[in-house]
């Protein structure tokens, strides 16, 4: 199943942070659960939530340091005008270009990841991502979206 490309609105969303490291399943699985209990509990602190969905967004762009560590962040969507409670973070997915997939989360597997990228970004594609970012929309328990930001391929003369 292919992503549908287009363009999508800036999405504002509090929640909670964490640094994991994706080769530890097991430690990623417990921070998650964690982090999903503990945003839960501020259901009724969080002002402007927009849906009933839960939003995770692993953020890559400190892999410069040569490990697996990611960012991971577990929120929920609100409205722009949305502040943080204490000791919540806002983070706000930018306007622009994304491939979304629509997924039953029970059929992702480890090797998914590789070939949703391996596919979205090849050659035929035209398409190259255009930040170091993935949000997954979790819709319920039978569907996830998941967007992947991307821009087309600028040609590069040789």
């Amino acid at each position: 199943m292919g992503p549908v490309i287009g363009q999508l609105e800036q999405v504002s969303l509090i929640g909670y942070v964490s640094s994991v490291d994706k080769s530890n399943a097991e430690e990623e699985e417990a921070i998650t659960s964690e982090l999903v209990e503990r945003l839960l509990g501020q259901w009724e602190n969080v002002q402007g939530i927009q849906d009933e969905c839960l939003y995770m967004m692993w953020t890559w762009d400190n892999r410069f340091d040569g490990t697996d560590k990611e960012e991971m962040f577990i929120g929920f969507r609100v409205s722009y005008e949305s502040e943080a409670p204490n000791d919540m973070v806002k983070k706000v997915m930018p306007k622009g270009g994304y491939a979304v997939y629509s997924m039953n989360p029970a059929e992702i597997e480890p090797e998914t990841w590789d070939l949703l990228y391996k596919n979205l970004f090849s050659k035929e594609s035209g398409l190259e991502e255009s930040a170091p970012f993935m949000l997954q929309r979790h819709i319920s328990d039978d569907q996830v979206d998941i967007y992947i930001p991307v821009k087309e391929t600028e040609e590069h003369p040789e």
